[in-house]
């Protein structure tokens, strides 16, 4: 037995499509009441000035229970044959292009109507889960989920079915069924939401302007220009997708021109470290 995402996310919507990024979604605060962080790309928070009265489709039906401590799912319908699986995380606004492709379904947690916080999980769902887990809560079901659909064989198994609709999740078969992917799928939201990261082993050791320039991978190095660089970057973790992006390439792409910050240039280092880990606890998921 299985159950649709939008069966068990009672509340869910598009992202937030500004058709104006340039103007609206920015590296810097806005000087305005309506600046927020907003998902903009894969580990790519940046600034957007939040005003119904110039955001083309603000999606606020979902987006103003992420205004509140949350966090909530990013999936699509379908993926195609040649597209990689979109699954990812935010714990804020969530701008539509930050997963490409395909229409993609933001499903938050939580909801918060008349300032009261409610699980936004169906509670028939929730029953049935319990009913071969044991009493659980909103985040091991949501840790459950995550972790099912970054599991290899999951993918694998379901692969014609994610070319044409949403992700459909098993029902756990038993405690240890669940605890098995809920324990992986704990793991990967931490790190998806760069929460305790592992310390990085990735280093920029050269000096310079840290203009991103034109990149280069070259035997475990990303050149940023001519001179500067980002070295112990794996092969895998310059190649790796998460959330339909490659984020070691994207996150550097979308900044040249610009000066990496001191701040970015850490960022940079935690998200190669993210993504190391990711495939390793992908493999140990099965």
């Amino acid at each position: 037995m299985t159950y649709g995402l939008t069966d068990v996310f009672v509340l869910n919507n598009l992202g937030i499509q500004t058709k104006n990024d340039s103007e609206l979604i920015s590296f810097n605060p806005f000087n305005t009441e309506f600046n927020h962080f907003v998902s903009y790309r894969p580990f790519d928070i940046r600034y957007i000035n939040y005003d119904m009265n110039k955001v083309a489709r603000p999606s606020y039906r979902v987006m103003e229970h992420m205004l509140k401590p949350n966090i909530a799912l990013i999936a699509t319908r379908q993926f195609g044959a040649k597209k990689h699986f979109i699954t990812f995380i935010t714990n804020t606004l969530t701008e539509i292009g930050s997963n490409p492709f395909a229409s993609y379904i933001i499903f938050p947690l939580y909801t918060y109507f008349n300032a009261e916080k409610t699980s936004n999980l169906n509670p028939q769902i929730i029953r049935e889960i319990e009913s071969k887990v044991g009493q659980t809560t909103p985040e091991s079901i949501f840790d459950y989920i995550y972790g099912i659909l970054h599991s290899p064989s999951y993918r694998e198994k379901y692969r014609e079915f994610l070319k044409i609709d949403f992700p459909r999740i098993p029902y756990p078969e038993n405690k240890d069924n669940f605890e098995h992917y809920r324990k992986y799928g704990e793991q990967l939201r931490k790190l998806h939401l760069m929460i305790n990261v592992p310390q990085s082993f990735v280093r920029f050791p050269i000096g310079g302007d840290c203009i991103v320039d034109k990149l280069k991978y070259d035997n475990g190095r990303v050149y940023i220009n001519g001179t500067q660089y980002f070295d112990n970057v794996p092969q895998t973790a310059w190649d790796f997708y998460i959330g339909g992006y490659q984020p070691a390439q994207k996150y550097l792409k979308d900044r040249k021109g610009r000066t990496l910050t001191p701040d970015e240039v850490m960022h940079y280092e935690n998200i190669i470290t993210v993504l190391i880990e990711t495939d390793r606890i992908m493999q140990e998921i099965g």
